[in-house]
């Protein structure tokens, strides 16, 4: 920068800079004692659609948005040696989580705010960084993104405009990646973080009556702005599946996560009904246990559809089962501990006005309805998604203490950091990286089958969906090789029934995967549970069929498919 900076500038960039080293410095902690690893096995298969390791690079990516998909294959358009997928979330992450401490340090004003701070990015750091997945990033960047904007808005910050538009700015665009990866929870996050936008209203008749009408259009229309470019990326992600290949595939996506996420009813209590469907107790194991490429999406819907249980009926019996459920499942989740003890914190420390107790209300009733209607729709307590709910119920909290003195001294603060870190490591131990020797190894192990699979590209591997994985064989910051999973075919799971894995069956001249594949001299199946499919393959193809034994790769058997 030219010339001399201001005061209000000098604040800026001296408190910017210090939120960056004080996450760099957690993040390297993070990194240096944890061994990073993808909570689902749904990034891996994003991360396998735009890295190249199936033969192409393609930004749809299904679950985060288009656009991103288009970063992403920008990214390894430029080179496949570089694992673009877990730095971008890391990106992401790091950028949200430096909003947060640069926006609680100015509304705070005071340094003890840092031992508060350090304690919420070491444990929500943990499950961003170290539990890698899109959702939780999405929840990450989201909360940080709008912090940053709600803290530019407010009476508290007497930045010069420039500086606030700044801050507008780049809470906007953290905001809006964190909708890029994950379109609804960034809206659970929103509506958690609204309660600042709330008492940020409620706030407004403290300003001179000239500058309230004027600061309300402000902030109605930064808001505006913000949902209209999501707005717009929603558009332009569903105008990226128009194509029929596309339409196709989301029709058997959306039945496929349907059925699996609430579960197959019982065979027993439903055996007329699978016997309609010409569906036998081993073929429903089968499905069961994701090898659905035999299924369509019309017979997925019919059997979703069965299971009418009343937990869709609110009532009394209801609502005790969903406070029960939820006591228990959050009590078993470390970050809830941060919950409890910020509130704690704000019982002692917190601004007790009516402005700041509407907010928390508000906050309580917000996360509790969220959590009730995921009760309801059969998806509650999913980690990578109340992550990002917790964390801006936290944050919210923080928004809320007092700041006109000292939360306690640095001594106090640096014992109650040390207790959290040790404390924390009662649920934390496993991943560090001194006991993870036993996962790299079975890594490596795991990479020696997949390139020995990829050497072989005349062939088509047909591999059941609870077999070889992919995930066993790469860590997250690992590069997969151009290429090297073109020749397998996994019969189940969310990329199964894309357009490039039919394509895939078409190169090798293969329409019916079990039928075609059966005598086929161009067909192996990796299979470690080979009386189960060829059981399956007797009921509904062929009377006669019969696996012989090939070779092994590593742990896993390899057959030809016979008659």
């Amino acid at each position: 920068m030219h010339g001399t900076l201001t005061d209000n500038q000098r604040k800026f960039f001296q408190r910017l800079w210090f939120a960056i080293a004080l996450n760099f410095m957690i993040l390297i902690f993070l990194y240096v004692l944890f061994y990073p690893q993808y909570d689902t096995n749904d990034d891996f298969g994003i991360c396998n659609i735009v890295n190249g390791s199936k033969g192409s690079i393609d930004a749809h990516i299904i679950y985060s948005n288009y656009v991103l998909g288009l970063i992403y294959k920008g990214l390894y358009s430029i080179t496949t040696s570089v694992p673009w997928y877990p730095l971008v979330h890391y990106a992401a992450m790091f950028s949200g989580f430096t909003a947060i401490t640069y926006s609680i340090l100015n509304k705070l004003k005071h340094s003890s705010a840092v031992w508060v701070l350090a304690a919420f990015i070491l444990f929500f750091g943990y499950e961003g960084y170290i539990l890698m997945q899109f959702t939780r990033t999405s929840g990450i960047a989201t909360a940080g993104g709008l912090l940053l904007m709600f803290w530019a808005l407010s009476n508290d910050n007497d930045s010069s405009s420039r500086v606030r538009n700044i801050q507008i700015a780049a809470g906007g665009v953290i905001a809006v990646v964190g909708f890029m990866f994950r379109d609804t929870q960034f809206i659970a996050v929103a509506a958690v973080m609204s309660a600042i936008g709330v008492m940020i209203l409620l706030e407004l008749p403290q300003r001179p009556k000239g500058q309230r009408a004027k600061q309300f259009v402000l902030i109605l229309c930064v808001f505006l702005l913000l949902f209209g470019v999501a707005g717009g990326l929603r558009m332009v992600d569903k105008q990226a599946y128009t194509p029929v290949e596309w339409q196709e595939y989301k029709e058997y996506n959306n039945a496929r996560s349907s059925l699996y996420d609430h579960g197959f009813p019982s065979y027993s209590e439903y055996e007329d009904e699978y016997s309609e469907l010409g569906i036998n107790e081993n073929a429903k194991n089968y499905y069961r246990q994701w090898n659905h490429v035999d299924l369509s999406a019309e017979t997925m819907r019919e059997i979703g559809s069965w299971d009418n249980s009343d937990r869709t009926i609110i009532n009394s019996r209801t609502i005790v089962r969903f406070i029960k459920t939820m006591a228990k499942g959050y009590m078993a989740r470390p970050v809830f501990y941060m919950f409890l003890a910020l509130v704690l914190l704000w019982i002692l420390r917190g601004r007790k006005k009516p402005v700041a107790i509407i907010g928390i209300a508000y906050t309580a009733v917000i996360v509790v309805g969220l959590n009730f209607y995921m009760f309801m729709t059969l998806r509650y307590l999913k980690d990578r998604v109340d992550v990002g709910i917790v964390m801006a119920a936290c944050v919210v909290i923080l928004w809320t203490l007092q700041n006109d003195r000292p939360l306690f001294s640095h001594r106090t603060g640096a014992v109650l950091l040390t207790i959290a870190l040790i404390a924390s490591q009662l649920c934390w131990h496993d991943n560090w990286r001194v006991n993870a020797k036993d996962r790299v190894e079975t890594l490596e192990a795991n990479r020696t089958v997949a390139e020995t699979i990829a050497e072989d590209k005349e062939h088509l591997y047909l591999n059941k969906a609870v077999g070889f994985s992919y995930s066993d064989a790469y860590g997250v910051f690992d590069t997969l090789p151009y290429g090297i999973s073109e020749n397998v075919f996994t019969l189940g799971g969310w990329t199964t029934m894309m357009p490039a894995n039919r394509e895939k069956l078409e190169k090798y001249g293969i329409s019916d995967v079990y039928r075609d594949s059966i005598n086929n001299a161009d067909v192996y199946i990796i299979d470690k549970d080979i009386d189960t499919t060829i059981q399956y393959i007797r009921d509904y193809y062929d009377a006669d069929a019969k696996a012989e034994k090939a070779f092994d790769i590593g742990a896993y058997p390899v057959y030809r498919l016979t008659d």
